[in-house]
């Protein structure tokens, strides 16, 4: 893929040929389409209470995983889940619609690859709000 596809993910994801999840709230390469849903990565709230993979590092607010895949075009995955406390209400609705930490990413891998610059593939992002009101997003990656 072109350095400018990839960027055209995150702006244009169907276009780029990521399909968005039943519930909405997850952006996916059709390429991986079979094993995330044989990961579960159905949605947000799936894959933010999911613990199937290997733990690499838990932090307050953010997760490290790796998903093996032998099945995919890869052998593997790196899935970062982020869990942010929002600072007030109009911060948080606003931060959510505009950029959480995960589309942050996501964008930016995406300028990366405009730039000429190689960085990993970008798999899957999502991000929606939990029952306790936080933001959650994810980001998965080859």
């Amino acid at each position: 893929m072109s350095p400018s596809g990839l960027s055209a993910r995150i702006d244009d994801p169907v276009a780029a040929g990521f399909q968005r999840s039943g519930d909405g709230t997850v952006w996916a390469d059709a390429a991986y389409r079979v094993v995330l849903r044989n990961w579960g990565v159905v949605g947000v709230e799936a894959v933010m209470k999911s613990e199937q993979g290997r733990c690499l590092r838990r932090l307050d607010e953010r997760e490290n995983w790796f998903l093996p895949t032998p099945e995919g075009p890869a052998e593997g995955m790196y899935l970062k889940k982020h869990r942010v406390r929002p600072r007030g209400v109009r911060i948080h609705f606003k931060s959510t619609a505009e950029q959480t930490p995960a589309l942050a990413e996501a964008r930016n891998i995406g300028r990366l690859a405009a730039a000429g610059i190689g960085t990993m593939r970008l798999v899957a992002y999502g991000q929606g709000i939990s029952g306790r009101g936080r933001e959650e997003s994810f980001l998965l990656t080859e």
